[in-house]
């Protein structure tokens, strides 16, 4: 069975003064900043956009009274920076404890097509050493009882800490963790990819019961993890020895190792000098390159990104270096890259933090596809941000969101005292310059077409903001088959077509690339 949606809007042009892209949006918080006060104390180590633009974030907090270990929160924003009330408590659902595990922090949360939110986290069953936590919630913060054991999953690799490297949720519903089997106190052993079902269950079709483990000649830690289109998954490392390197893993769907991906599932890139460190982010082109953001060190830290071609050779083309990475050096400047994300107009968009004289900043870099810095965004480049509170920042800083509507969100923390007593998360929000254009919805038709045979119903399909500037979020559509939108001015001719995968029930559809006139959606 294949569905079609079909809208007819009326599309106008709005003149507006559009900011630059890489300044702060004064449309978000104060001035393009949220000073987030309501924490007693908070650092922010994971992000999540909602369909509907709003904004999750989650790390550690001492909120609670004689929290010995803090507190897992979760905290939800609006897409204008106030606390959304409407979620959890006052914005917030705190875990101390989930039934007798202590619940520390999260790691990596993800909004399902559903609006349920899953987190994967770091939990203390004991004193001293975590396992693999997963929690998911209720649109509202509320615990999903549907999941797990009442809304919680705690899975025991080792006897040591299992760290985390990432989270990815497939089409179908099941959800894939990666991450690393320390074999003692301090040191990494085997890489471990896990899959669930939607339940929260063990895939018994992936690997050995759900688990994966793949052994390295060389220490391995854990930095992300993506799922291509095909259903392969690959994970990203820092691959040290003598000299720290990145390092994709490819694996097959049920679990094997990918063998036509690099060398045997594996692939690797080191730096001529220096080292490739701390890879903490994964993105895929829509060509299937894999770009690895991180951390370069030669003198001082520097961002620094890698990127692969879809076989995992080196992609030589990728920047001015002909060596496949790049860095962003500066003199007695000490940075690292958090985030990476690819934007619709093939931009690549790192996100981290950098420090200076003991001040630090997060930032945004926005480079052109072929890894040359893109001197339009920002200045030359770069877009940086600090806290009006600053009494320094914290080293959480720099993990970043990339909105459907091309504008930046990065995270940091700001200290509340001059003695670095207590600090709270801090956002900015960066402008993504594009011209402002509205849509309004005048006419909705969903057509079902099975075979030869089509019916025509007309059905309350919830469609918003309305107007539209730049993006319309559409939802209602099928969970179960493929959708196609696809849009078409009055002509007949296509402007843009996107396929959607079952499970997704909602979209975003970026507009802001729609000239000026009257389209339709179909």
């Amino acid at each position: 069975m294949k569905l079609t949606f079909t809208l007819i809007v009326l599309c106008f042009s709005i003149e507006l003064m559009a900011q630059k892209a890489g300044t702060l949006d004064s449309s978000f918080g104060v001035d393009g900043k949220v000073l987030d006060t309501s924490f007693n104390q908070a650092d922010c180590n994971a992000m999540a956009l909602q369909p509907d633009g709003k904004i999750l974030t989650g790390g550690y907090t001492d909120t609670l009274t004689n929290a010995l270990h803090g507190g897992f929160y979760i905290n939800r924003y609006t897409s204008d920076g106030s606390i959304d009330g409407s979620f959890g408590v006052n914005g917030k659902v705190i875990i101390r404890q989930i039934q007798g595990v202590i619940a520390y922090s999260p790691k990596t949360i993800i909004v399902q097509p559903d609006h349920k939110i899953v987190a994967l986290g770091y939990f203390l069953p004991g004193k001293l050493y975590s396992d693999v936590g997963l929690i998911r919630l209720n649109e509202d913060g509320s615990l999903d009882n549907t999941f797990g054991t009442n809304g919680f999953v705690l899975t025991s690799i080792s006897k040591w800490d299992d760290v985390l490297g990432g989270m990815v949720l497939q089409p179908d519903g099941k959800i894939v963790v990666a991450g690393n089997k320390q074999v003692d106190e301090y040191t990494p052993g085997p890489d471990f990819v896990l899959r669930y079902l939607p339940d929260g269950t063990p895939d018994e079709s992936f690997g050995d019961k759900g688990q994966v483990f793949t052994s390295f000649p060389l220490n391995s830690i854990p930095g992300g993890v993506v799922l291509q289109p095909d259903g392969k998954i690959v994970t990203g490392d820092e691959y040290s020895g003598s000299s720290s390197q990145f390092q994709l893993v490819r694996y097959n769907t049920d679990g094997t190792l990918d063998e036509t991906f690099g060398a045997n599932g594996f692939a690797r890139i080191k730096a001529a000098s220096g080292f490739l460190s701390e890879l903490n982010s994964l993105a895929i082109q829509e060509d299937g390159k894999f770009v690895a953001a991180g951390r370069y060190d030669l003198f001082e830290p520097a961002m620094a990104l890698a990127r692969f071609n879809a076989d995992g050779s080196i992609d030589s083309a990728f920047g001015n270096l002909g060596l496949g990475y790049i860095y962003l050096y500066s003199p007695d400047v000490y940075a690292i890259g958090k985030s990476v994300f690819v934007s619709r107009g093939k931009k690549i968009i790192l996100t981290g933090f950098y420090s200076k004289s003991y001040a630090e900043q997060v930032a945004a870099v926005q480079y052109n596809e072929n890894g040359i810095i893109d001197s339009s965004f920002g200045e030359y480049g770069i877009a940086a941000g600090s806290f009006t509170n600053k009494f320094g920042s914290d080293i959480t800083s720099g993990l970043g969101l990339l909105q459907p509507d091309g504008k930046i969100i990065v995270s940091g923390c700001f200290f509340r005292d001059k003695n670095g007593f207590k600090y709270s998360v801090g956002l900015v929000r960066y402008a993504d310059g594009l011209s402002k254009k509205q849509i309004i919805v005048q006419k909705i038709k969903h057509y079902i077409q099975t075979h030869n045979a089509q019916a025509t119903t007309l059905n309350n399909v919830p469609i918003y903001p309305n107007p539209a500037q730049n993006v319309l979020h559409v939802e209602g559509l099928s969970s179960n088959q493929k959708t196609k939108l696809t849009v078409v001015d009055f002509n007949g001719k296509i402007a843009m077509s996107y396929e959607l995968s079952p499970m997704n029930s909602s979209y975003n559809l970026i507009i802001a690339s729609l000239h000026a006139g009257n389209y339709l959606l179909k």
